[in-house]
Protein backbone atom coordinates (compact mmCIF):
# COMPACT_ATOMS: atom_id res chain seq x y z
CA UNK A 1 0.00 0.00 0.00
CA UNK A 2 2.80 2.73 1.29
CA UNK A 3 4.57 1.73 -1.89
CA UNK A 4 1.87 2.10 -4.59
CA UNK A 5 1.06 5.28 -2.50
CA UNK A 6 4.89 6.62 -3.10
CA UNK A 7 4.52 6.10 -6.58
CA UNK A 8 2.04 9.06 -6.85
CA UNK A 9 3.21 11.58 -4.14
CA UNK A 10 7.08 10.84 -5.03
CA UNK A 11 6.82 11.54 -8.51
CA UNK A 12 5.60 15.18 -8.14
CA UNK A 13 7.68 15.72 -4.72
CA UNK A 14 11.07 14.57 -5.92
CA UNK A 15 10.68 17.17 -8.93
CA UNK A 16 9.21 20.20 -6.99
CA UNK A 17 11.72 19.82 -4.07
CA UNK A 18 14.47 19.77 -6.61
CA UNK A 19 12.97 22.94 -8.64
CA UNK A 20 12.95 24.69 -5.48
CA UNK A 21 15.85 23.75 -3.40
CA UNK A 22 18.52 22.05 -5.69
CA UNK A 23 20.95 21.64 -2.36
CA UNK A 24 18.64 19.02 -1.47
CA UNK A 25 20.63 15.64 -1.85
CA UNK A 26 18.68 12.87 -3.97
CA UNK A 27 18.42 10.51 -1.31
CA UNK A 28 16.49 12.91 0.93
CA UNK A 29 14.08 13.49 -1.77
CA UNK A 30 11.57 10.91 -0.89
CA UNK A 31 11.35 11.43 2.95
CA UNK A 32 10.62 15.42 2.10
CA UNK A 33 7.79 14.52 -0.40
CA UNK A 34 6.37 12.42 2.41
CA UNK A 35 6.47 14.84 4.63
CA UNK A 36 4.71 17.18 2.46
CA UNK A 37 1.97 14.59 1.61
CA UNK A 38 1.46 14.33 5.17
CA UNK A 39 1.19 18.09 5.50
CA UNK A 40 -1.23 18.32 2.90
CA UNK A 41 -3.48 15.65 3.66
CA UNK A 42 -3.66 17.37 7.37
CA UNK A 43 -4.38 20.59 6.00
CA UNK A 44 -7.07 19.14 3.01
CA UNK A 45 -8.97 17.62 6.15
CA UNK A 46 -8.71 21.03 8.64
CA UNK A 47 -9.81 23.12 5.83
CA UNK A 48 -13.09 20.25 5.42
CA UNK A 49 -13.41 20.68 9.35
CA UNK A 50 -13.50 24.44 8.99
CA UNK A 51 -16.31 24.06 6.76
CA UNK A 52 -18.43 21.30 8.53
CA UNK A 53 -18.44 22.90 11.82
CA UNK A 54 -19.08 26.52 10.40
CA UNK A 55 -22.52 24.35 9.30
CA UNK A 56 -23.50 23.01 12.05
CA UNK A 57 -22.71 27.01 14.00
CA UNK A 58 -25.16 28.20 11.21
CA UNK A 59 -28.01 25.11 11.86
CA UNK A 60 -27.34 25.14 15.89
CA UNK A 61 -27.83 29.20 15.47
CA UNK A 62 -30.70 29.04 12.92
CA UNK A 63 -28.71 30.85 10.58
CA UNK A 64 -29.82 30.17 6.58
CA UNK A 65 -28.17 26.81 5.26
CA UNK A 66 -28.97 25.97 1.56
CA UNK A 67 -29.36 22.33 1.24
CA UNK A 68 -27.52 20.98 4.55
CA UNK A 69 -26.88 17.49 3.19
CA UNK A 70 -24.48 19.46 0.70
CA UNK A 71 -22.54 19.67 4.14
CA UNK A 72 -21.51 15.93 4.00
CA UNK A 73 -19.57 16.41 0.86
CA UNK A 74 -17.22 18.24 3.20
CA UNK A 75 -16.92 15.44 5.48
CA UNK A 76 -13.44 13.70 5.79
CA UNK A 77 -13.99 10.20 4.66
CA UNK A 78 -12.21 7.41 5.96
CA UNK A 79 -9.04 6.61 4.22
CA UNK A 80 -5.85 4.70 4.52
CA UNK A 81 -3.67 7.27 3.02
CA UNK A 82 -3.11 9.39 6.06
CA UNK A 83 -2.61 5.80 8.22
CA UNK A 84 -0.18 4.66 5.96
CA UNK A 85 1.80 8.24 5.90
CA UNK A 86 2.05 8.35 9.22
CA UNK A 87 3.72 4.97 9.71
CA UNK A 88 6.20 5.95 7.86
CA UNK A 89 6.90 8.71 10.32
CA UNK A 90 10.54 8.30 10.91
CA UNK A 91 10.97 8.49 6.93
CA UNK A 92 9.88 11.72 6.80
CA UNK A 93 11.68 13.21 9.75
CA UNK A 94 8.51 13.21 12.09
CA UNK A 95 9.01 12.37 15.96
CA UNK A 96 6.97 9.56 17.32
CA UNK A 97 5.11 12.15 19.52
CA UNK A 98 4.05 14.46 16.45
CA UNK A 99 2.81 10.94 14.72
CA UNK A 100 0.46 9.67 17.61
CA UNK A 101 -0.72 13.28 17.83
CA UNK A 102 -2.05 13.38 14.52
CA UNK A 103 -3.21 9.64 14.40
CA UNK A 104 -5.22 11.08 17.66
CA UNK A 105 -6.75 14.17 15.75
CA UNK A 106 -7.45 11.73 12.52
CA UNK A 107 -9.06 9.09 14.85
CA UNK A 108 -11.12 11.74 16.71
CA UNK A 109 -12.08 13.56 13.55
CA UNK A 110 -13.73 9.99 12.48
CA UNK A 111 -15.34 9.54 15.07
CA UNK A 112 -17.21 12.65 14.16
CA UNK A 113 -17.88 12.28 10.85
CA UNK A 114 -20.67 9.38 11.54
CA UNK A 115 -22.46 11.75 14.01
CA UNK A 116 -22.52 15.05 11.67
CA UNK A 117 -24.03 12.04 8.66
CA UNK A 118 -26.77 11.77 10.62
CA UNK A 119 -27.27 14.76 11.64
CA UNK A 120 -27.18 16.73 8.09
CA UNK A 121 -29.63 13.61 6.88
CA UNK A 122 -32.01 15.31 9.48
CA UNK A 123 -31.03 18.90 7.92
CA UNK A 124 -29.61 19.89 11.69
CA UNK A 125 -33.65 20.26 13.14
CA UNK A 126 -32.82 18.55 16.13
CA UNK A 127 -31.18 21.42 19.01
CA UNK A 128 -30.20 18.74 21.15
CA UNK A 129 -28.08 17.13 18.79
CA UNK A 130 -27.21 20.45 17.19
CA UNK A 131 -25.66 21.33 20.57
CA UNK A 132 -24.40 18.17 20.95
CA UNK A 133 -22.43 18.04 17.37
CA UNK A 134 -21.58 21.73 17.90
CA UNK A 135 -19.80 20.89 21.25
CA UNK A 136 -17.95 17.84 19.80
CA UNK A 137 -16.93 19.68 16.63
CA UNK A 138 -15.75 22.50 18.49
CA UNK A 139 -13.06 20.41 20.68
CA UNK A 140 -12.30 18.62 17.43
CA UNK A 141 -10.90 21.74 15.66
CA UNK A 142 -9.11 22.69 18.61
CA UNK A 143 -7.38 19.28 18.26
CA UNK A 144 -6.63 20.08 14.79
CA UNK A 145 -5.26 23.49 15.29
CA UNK A 146 -2.72 21.78 17.72
CA UNK A 147 -2.24 19.06 15.35
CA UNK A 148 -1.41 21.80 12.65
CA UNK A 149 0.92 23.79 14.91
CA UNK A 150 2.55 21.00 15.86
CA UNK A 151 3.31 19.83 12.45
CA UNK A 152 4.42 23.02 11.30
CA UNK A 153 6.89 23.15 13.87
CA UNK A 154 8.79 20.08 12.70
CA UNK A 155 8.47 20.89 9.32
CA UNK A 156 10.44 23.92 9.62
CA UNK A 157 13.09 24.43 6.82
CA UNK A 158 12.53 21.36 5.21
CA UNK A 159 9.36 22.55 3.13
CA UNK A 160 8.66 26.01 1.81
CA UNK A 161 7.51 28.83 3.67
CA UNK A 162 4.19 29.05 2.52
CA UNK A 163 3.13 25.40 4.10
CA UNK A 164 3.61 27.37 7.15
CA UNK A 165 1.27 30.17 5.98
CA UNK A 166 -0.90 27.78 5.15
CA UNK A 167 -1.53 26.05 8.45
CA UNK A 168 -1.23 29.00 10.40
CA UNK A 169 -4.15 30.43 8.56
CA UNK A 170 -5.90 27.45 8.80
CA UNK A 171 -5.43 27.18 12.66
CA UNK A 172 -7.07 30.52 12.83
CA UNK A 173 -9.82 29.51 11.28
CA UNK A 174 -10.24 26.31 13.01
CA UNK A 175 -10.15 28.54 16.32
CA UNK A 176 -12.92 31.03 14.87
CA UNK A 177 -15.48 27.98 14.48
CA UNK A 178 -14.56 26.25 17.47
CA UNK A 179 -15.54 29.85 19.20
CA UNK A 180 -18.95 29.15 17.30
CA UNK A 181 -18.67 31.42 14.16
CA UNK A 182 -19.64 29.86 10.76
CA UNK A 183 -17.64 31.80 8.16
CA UNK A 184 -17.89 29.53 5.35
CA UNK A 185 -21.82 30.22 4.98
CA UNK A 186 -22.53 33.48 3.44
CA UNK A 187 -25.81 35.09 4.09
CA UNK A 188 -27.60 33.82 0.95
CA UNK A 189 -27.29 30.65 2.72
CA UNK A 190 -24.52 29.29 0.45
CA UNK A 191 -21.01 27.03 1.28
CA UNK A 192 -17.93 29.41 0.25
CA UNK A 193 -14.80 28.34 0.91
CA UNK A 194 -12.04 30.57 2.17
CA UNK A 195 -9.08 31.92 0.65
CA UNK A 196 -5.73 29.92 1.31
CA UNK A 197 -2.60 32.32 1.41
CA UNK A 198 -0.70 29.52 0.11
CA UNK A 199 0.93 30.33 -3.66
CA UNK A 200 3.44 27.97 -4.94
CA UNK A 201 6.40 28.95 -7.28
CA UNK A 202 6.98 25.75 -7.98
CA UNK A 203 5.67 23.25 -10.87
CA UNK A 204 2.49 22.78 -8.58
CA UNK A 205 -0.04 25.20 -6.87
CA UNK A 206 -1.72 24.28 -4.04
CA UNK A 207 -5.19 25.61 -4.34
CA UNK A 208 -7.73 23.88 -1.82
CA UNK A 209 -11.23 25.18 -3.20
CA UNK A 210 -14.06 23.85 -4.22
CA UNK A 211 -14.82 23.78 -8.22
CA UNK A 212 -17.34 21.99 -9.99
CA UNK A 213 -16.86 18.72 -11.59
CA UNK A 214 -19.00 18.34 -14.88
CA UNK A 215 -19.31 14.40 -16.31
CA UNK A 216 -21.38 12.10 -17.61
CA UNK A 217 -24.20 14.86 -17.57
CA UNK A 218 -23.82 15.54 -13.40
CA UNK A 219 -22.29 18.58 -11.56
CA UNK A 220 -20.57 17.48 -9.14
CA UNK A 221 -18.90 19.84 -5.64
CA UNK A 222 -15.26 18.65 -5.32
CA UNK A 223 -11.91 19.90 -4.11
CA UNK A 224 -9.04 20.70 -6.26
CA UNK A 225 -6.13 20.25 -3.98
CA UNK A 226 -3.39 21.64 -6.50
CA UNK A 227 -2.69 22.78 -9.96
CA UNK A 228 -0.24 22.20 -12.77
CA UNK A 229 0.88 23.61 -15.71
CA UNK A 230 -0.53 20.32 -17.27
CA UNK A 231 -3.10 18.89 -14.63
CA UNK A 232 -5.05 19.04 -11.62
CA UNK A 233 -5.25 16.76 -8.50
CA UNK A 234 -9.16 16.44 -6.94
CA UNK A 235 -10.36 15.24 -3.64
CA UNK A 236 -13.71 14.14 -2.66
CA UNK A 237 -14.54 13.05 -6.61
CA UNK A 238 -17.55 10.66 -7.16
CA UNK A 239 -17.25 7.03 -9.08
CA UNK A 240 -14.95 7.97 -12.07
CA UNK A 241 -13.01 5.55 -15.06
CA UNK A 242 -10.07 6.13 -15.99
CA UNK A 243 -9.11 8.22 -19.51
CA UNK A 244 -12.89 9.25 -18.66
CA UNK A 245 -13.29 12.77 -19.97
CA UNK A 246 -14.43 15.42 -17.87
CA UNK A 247 -14.91 19.32 -17.49
CA UNK A 248 -13.73 21.36 -14.77
CA UNK A 249 -15.00 24.49 -13.84
CA UNK A 250 -13.11 26.76 -11.32
CA UNK A 251 -14.04 29.63 -9.47
CA UNK A 252 -15.29 32.40 -11.35
CA UNK A 253 -16.49 30.19 -14.20
CA UNK A 254 -13.66 29.37 -15.84
CA UNK A 255 -13.84 25.77 -17.69
CA UNK A 256 -11.15 23.21 -17.87
CA UNK A 257 -11.36 19.91 -20.01
CA UNK A 258 -9.39 17.31 -19.07
CA UNK A 259 -8.87 13.42 -18.99
CA UNK A 260 -8.53 11.27 -15.68
CA UNK A 261 -4.93 9.33 -15.35
CA UNK A 262 -5.17 8.19 -12.37
CA UNK A 263 -7.65 6.98 -9.07
CA UNK A 264 -7.13 6.52 -5.91
CA UNK A 265 -10.35 6.32 -3.58
CA UNK A 266 -11.65 9.58 -3.50
CA UNK A 267 -9.35 11.46 -5.12
CA UNK A 268 -7.97 11.14 -8.97
CA UNK A 269 -5.54 13.13 -11.16
CA UNK A 270 -6.78 15.11 -14.12
CA UNK A 271 -4.43 15.75 -17.06
CA UNK A 272 -5.51 18.82 -18.84
CA UNK A 273 -6.33 19.13 -22.57
CA UNK A 274 -4.06 21.66 -23.13
CA UNK A 275 -0.99 23.07 -20.76
CA UNK A 276 -1.68 26.44 -19.14
CA UNK A 277 0.90 28.75 -20.28
CA UNK A 278 3.57 29.90 -17.44
CA UNK A 279 2.07 32.92 -16.86
CA UNK A 280 -1.62 31.70 -16.37
CA UNK A 281 -3.40 33.09 -13.01
CA UNK A 282 -4.01 29.76 -11.75
CA UNK A 283 -0.56 28.99 -11.24
CA UNK A 284 -0.05 32.20 -10.06
CA UNK A 285 2.16 33.92 -12.90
Amino acid sequence: MLQSLRSKVFTAGRAETAASDPDVPASALDGVALLEAIVCETQTDALHAVVVTSGINALRLKRPVKNPQSLKNFLPRESTVVSELLRAHEEAGLTARAAAQLGDTFAALAAARAGAERFFVGGGQEADLAAAMAAQWSRLCDQMADGLRALAAESVGRLPDYHADNSATLAKMLASVAGGAHPCIDAAGDVVLPDLPQRRRAARRSLLQQVTLRHRGKNTPVIAKDISATGLGLDRVPELKLEELVQIEMTGGRRLMGMVVWIKGVTAGIRLGKPLPPNDPLLGG
